[in-house]
């Protein structure tokens, strides 16, 4: 369905809310036959990285992308802070996953099947089952690494795998399993769905049934920095809403979070650990069942903190598509409505699909929302930047004004585009350590550590070789004053208990 005539978009400020950021500029993505932009990342420092797929051609400033003969046109631009796109690549799968890596470079994670074609260059998996595809581009372009998983999974039924990767930690996998399935060797057996952990060597961490029962819609995955998983699945009419440690052990688990999604739930965490959650169909909450938007926070027991939502018209296409933590406590909120919706206490007004970007406070109100002016726009991704830039990706059929920036194309066909936000004050992406440092002596130990503090309650006590792995796990006494570390094997390992960590040598 396609809507052809809107009004303008106003937002008016509203006494007791922020001042929200102004549109800086829009860049044009034109391809034959259409382009879809699908995703946005930020870099490091300057400027971000889109990622879409076209038809026969797409035409960029220094060259155009062609045809790969059917097998798939996708691509990866990268724009500077003033909105011109220096380089692209072009893949023959999708990207389902990236992020900024070093040098102001970028991370991508493609699975595929058989083979796969990145800037040229072919790249063989396996013939039977998903493997996956790791890649690294530094600033330039140029690339720089490229790590191959063949045969990452072989499952009975016909289900896609889904997969998201971090830095550090490597790739989370959740998929439907009707019979049995193969985890890089491992059996599996259902029914049910399988979660498993690859590391970033493109070793197999763990693979485990995390549900009992059959079917057909896989599911969603997070994974963090340092190797804590989401996931959101359906269970019957309602979905479940997941915690994993970085071991694979079950946190908690949240029922009817959500009611017959039509887009699936979006997922992060802050690092301290606490997840955050936005959904278009909501299935509790203040507002119950419903088509309206919702963004909810839940501290490490799984226990909803708040929940921002909005009320107004009821539309099967509102919908969240990107959530950020952002220091400070802040979330920065990605999507589409077709209004009038309210967001908290903010109305906003329109007669079409709209692309949305909105800030929530800590405690989870809404504090702005900015709109494109004009246009039907699709697809509409959100990714917070350096210093005070947030940049946006999404797809019109219409033409679209971001202020005083236009997007132009012929009237049914799709133009991609990326804008800037800013003039904001926007801090940066949530960062930092999730652990407070725990003391421990003597370090290095050949025995014997003494604990700096008691914990008071039951603790599980985690010890993790360099690679990722939690090679033990095992109650700790709320009075323990003292860690049996002898059957270590020499070397250098984290502890962790709780929120607290140490690094320790073992001599």
């Amino acid at each position: 369905m396609k809507w052809f005539f809107r009004c303008w978009l106003l937002v008016l400020p509203i006494a007791g809310h922020a001042q929200a950021p102004v549109w800086l500029w829009a860049t044009v993505f034109h391809a034959s036959a259409g382009v879809q932009m699908q995703s946005i990342t930020s870099a490091a420092n300057n400027g971000c990285f889109a990622h879409g797929s076209f038809g026969t051609a797409l035409y960029l400033p220094f060259d155009t992308l062609v045809d790969a003969g059917g097998a798939g046109n996708y691509f990866l631009a990268h724009v500077d802070t003033l909105g011109t796109v220096t380089w692209a690549a072009q893949f023959s799968d999708p990207v389902v996953s990236m992020h900024g890596s070093e040098n102001d470079g970028v991370s991508c994670l493609v699975p595929f099947n058989g083979s796969t074609i990145v800037q040229g260059q072919v790249v063989n998996g396996s013939t039977e089952g998903t493997s996956a595809l790791v890649v690294e581009f530094d600033n330039s372009g140029a690339l720089v690494d490229l790590v191959v998983v063949p045969g990452i999974i072989v499952t009975t039924g016909t289900s896609t795998p889904y997969m998201h990767h971090a830095a550090g930690s490597g790739i989370v996998i959740i998929d439907v399993v009707t019979d049995s399935t193969t985890v890089l060797g491992t059996v599996v057996l259902g029914p049910g769905r399988v979660l498993a952990r690859i590391l970033p060597s493109g070793e197999l961490l763990w693979a485990e049934l995390v549900d009992a029962g059959e079917s057909g819609i896989t599911g969603v995955a997070h994974i963090d920095a340092i190797g804590r998983s989401l996931v959101c699945a359906p269970d019957g009419v309602d979905g479940v809403f997941s915690s994993y440690d970085p071991s694979g052990m079950l946190d908690w688990q949240v029922s009817e979070v959500y009611h017959e999604i039509f887009d699936p739930p979006v997922m992060t965490r802050r690092v301290n650990g606490d997840p955050l959650l936005a959904l278009g169909h909501p299935s509790q909450g203040p507002i119950g069942l419903g088509t309206m938007l919702e963004v909810s926070y839940y501290d490490l027991s799984g226990t909803p903190t708040w929940y921002a939502t909005t009320s107004g018209t009821t539309s099967w296409y509102h919908g969240i598509t990107s959530l950020d933590a952002i220091d400070g406590g802040a979330s920065l909120v990605g999507g589409r409505y077709v209004g009038p919706l309210t967001f908290g206490t903010i109305p906003v007004t329109s007669n079409g699909p709209n692309g949305f970007v909105g800030l929530v406070d800590s405690a989870g109100s809404w504090l702005w929302i900015v709109s494109e002016t004009s246009g039907n726009v699709f697809g509409f991704h959100s990714a917070p930047g350096a210093n005070t830039r947030i940049y946006t990706t999404g797809n019109t059929d219409t033409g679209a004004s971001f202020g005083g920036h236009q997007v132009s194309t012929n009237m049914g066909n799709f133009t991609g585009f990326v804008a800037c936000l800013g003039d904001v004050t926007l801090n940066t992406p949530d960062t930092g350590s999730p652990f407070e440092t725990l003391l421990v002596w003597p370090n290095p130990a050949t025995s014997m550590l003494h604990l700096s503090q008691r914990f008071g309650q039951e603790q599980v006590l985690r010890i993790i070789d360099p690679s990722g792995r939690t090679i033990e796990s095992r109650p700790l006494d709320p009075s323990a004053t003292t860690i049996d570390i002898s059957d270590l094997g020499t070397g250098i390992y984290l502890l962790r208990i709780g929120e607290h960590q140490a690094r320790i040598v073992k001599q």
